[in-house]
């Protein structure tokens, strides 16, 4: 019976596997799209006659338009009621702009040539065709992450699955890096459809629209249910009665049916199989039931009108003034815990770009003392154009050391815990930068960019992780500074299973040393379960405990999508002034080191674990 068991346990285990390399393939995909895109542009942007100082700016429109727009888009998909999900319709569209922007970008010459200002007429192409890519490539990015919360609901299978995710981001760099160095031009497609350029952009778009079909073949989406006035509430309501008599957790679980039939398939399913992260209802221990949905929907595009204390309202027109409330709304009521992970998101995300930006511009100019505005030819320019090939090879060893990490993340947090790893990630990437500004070794500063890949692949696990966790415990930790003390205690009560905690060991220390484990609570007993719909009938504590009960995932997802944003804009605007100010390239790795050593600072402080709120719940 043992080896049978073990045998179930073993077949299970790659069956998951399995699954979540399915569900995140389109992370593979993208990454090679906007990768490979983003290393082949430059050098067509430059034969088409755009100066130097321009193309840095060309590349900096797709994240300076996914800083604007995300959270617009991410508000959206979290209110959106179509019939094919939340995420699906977004996805789906932010895809094709990514299939147009290798379209334009590779059939550009072509398609200008039927004007008469032909080069004007390239070039505009081509900086749309970039910008789009760059642009869509990015954004995709935040609902499928919110996809993969909404398919994975326990956080113990979130932490394998965005390790997964982070496994499939850092491949797809890898071959996404490799592709444009490969001579296609001598191959029979390229010769059909036109030379290396469009075999090359022909392949990619294969390879995503692939990528894209398995993803959303493999995941579920369901719609945010559309709260009709009078019976919304009452359909919450009962749905939450349904759920909690069956054991399952009271705060942030949701059935993996439609609100309609939750009711009755509640009893069914008895909470086993696969659960999905469907933003349905909140059951909280001090508010009831409550819908959540966005400020207000358009009649026009399907939206329906949302209550807001009582009283529903239409914004006046258009589709940004209408987001721009319930977006501004997020960001300014933001609950504590997601506040200190973005700041630490923002420091950690800035010392990694600062670096990986300016990296070959550091290894051709500072190591191989190269002149980056010699002649073609010269000595001065060959050297820093061998400086760039060696620290392309380094950008793409750090890919490499990223999926290796990424294979063994889930073990990493549960040897070392969240908190640990997070922090012999970034300590061991401020180790790196202090070497690289020691070090005149060619060999050992492309072995310092590798171990960086550490930090990169945990930023693309641990951060989601928490978000998810924090929207699966949304009255333990979501909370605010206003939420009285009689609130706050109302909150720490244990519901039929607690929190999913990141804790290294079987105990709770209140320096939270973090690793996930599933500690689900005794069983409640008869007396507790008929106290529980009680306490859900009670008022709600504050409007703002109302508001971040209300919080969709996708769209605190997007908040720390932002701060990857700003980390690749605000270097790309300052790094400039500070290298000239200091005369000498080596200022990059310092500035990276600095700000690797803030994150360090900023880790500390990021909520892993209750025992973590409880520690810093008296400083507010």
């Amino acid at each position: 019976m043992e080896a049978e068991r073990g045998v179930t346990d073993r077949t299970t285990n790659a069956m998951e596997k399995i699954r979540l390399l399915l569900l995140t393939a389109l992370a593979c995909g993208l990454e090679i799209c906007v990768a490979a895109g983003v290393t082949y542009v430059p050098p067509l942007l430059l034969e088409a006659g755009v100066e130097e100082r321009y193309m840095t700016m060309v590349l900096g429109i797709g994240p300076v338009l996914a800083l604007v727009f995300v959270p617009f888009i991410s508000s959206a998909s979290d209110n959106w009621s179509g019939g094919c999900g939340r995420r699906k319709p977004f996805i789906l569209a932010l895809s094709l702009g990514v299939v147009l922007g290798l379209l334009i970008i590779s059939y550009s010459a072509s398609i200008a040539h039927h004007f008469q200002s032909e080069h004007a007429f390239k070039v505009g192409l081509m900086i749309v065709g970039v910008g789009l890519l760059d642009f869509c490539g990015q954004s995709c990015f935040t609902p499928l992450e919110a996809l993969v919360a909404d398919t994975l609901r326990e956080p113990e299978r979130c932490v394998h699955a965005y390790a997964m995710y982070s496994l499939m981001t850092s491949a797809g760099g890898c071959v996404g890096y490799l592709l444009p160095t490969v001579d296609w031009s001598g191959t029979d497609l390229a010769r059909r459809l036109g030379g290396q350029g469009q075999c090359l952009f022909a392949i990619l778009i294969a390879v995503f629209l692939v990528s894209l079909a398995v993803t959303m073949w493999q995941a579920r989406d369901l719609a945010a249910p559309s709260a009709k006035a009078g019976g919304g509430q009452a359909a919450a309501a009962a749905a939450a009665a349904a759920l909690v008599p069956h054991g399952r957790a009271a705060v942030g679980h949701h059935s993996d049916v439609p609100l309609a039939s939750s009711v009755g398939a509640g009893a069914a399913s008895g909470g086993g199989g696969r659960r999905e992260v469907v933003e349905v209802v909140v059951v909280t221990q001090s508010g009831g039931a409550r819908c959540c949905r966005g400020c207000a929907e358009r009649a026009g595009a399907g939206w329906r009108a949302a209550q807001h204390s009582g009283a529903a309202w239409w914004l006046r027109g258009g589709i940004v003034s209408f987001l721009v409330p319930d977006v501004y709304r997020s960001f300014l009521r933001m609950p504590h815990v997601l506040l200190r992970l973005c700041f630490a998101q923002l420091s950690s995300w800035m010392s990694i770009m600062t670096f990986m930006l300016f990296y070959t511009d550091f290894m051709g100019e500072g190591l191989y003392g190269g002149v980056p505005n010699a002649e073609a030819g010269s000595p001065g320019r060959l050297l820093y154009d061998e400086g760039v090939r060696m620290g392309s090879w380094g950008l793409f060893l750090q890919c490499c050391m990223s999926t290796v990490c990424s294979v063994g993340m889930d073990r990493l947090v549960t040897s070392l815990g969240g908190r640990g790893v997070y922090l012999a990630s970034m300590g061991s990437f401020t180790l790196a930068m202090l070497v690289m500004c020691l070090s005149d070794s060619v060999a050992l500063v492309t072995a310092m960019t590798a171990l960086t890949g550490f930090g990169c692949s945990m930023l693309h696990t641990l951060p989601y992780t928490l978000t998810a966790l924090y929207h699966q415990e949304r009255e333990a930790f979501m909370f605010h500074k206003a939420k009285s003390d009689a609130d706050a205690q109302r909150s720490e009560k244990p519901h039929g299973r607690e929190s999913t905690a990141l804790s290294a060991h079987a105990h709770k220390s209140h320096n939270g040393g973090p690793v996930l484990a599933d500690r689900p609570s005794a069983r409640t007993t008869p007396q507790q379960q008929q106290q529980q719909p009680q306490q859900q009938q009670q008022p709600p504590a504050s409007q703002h405990a109302t508001d971040h009960g209300r919080r969709g995932i996708c769209m605190d997802m997007a908040i720390l999508d932002s701060m990857l944003f700003l980390s690749q804009v605000v270097p790309s605007l300052c790094m400039g002034a500070i290298v000239e100010t200091c005369g000498s390239v080596q200022a990059y790795v310092v500035c990276a080191a600095v700000l690797g050593l803030a994150s360090l600072y900023l880790g500390t402080r990021v909520i892993f674990t209750k025992a973590d709120l409880e520690h810093i719940r008296h400083l507010l």
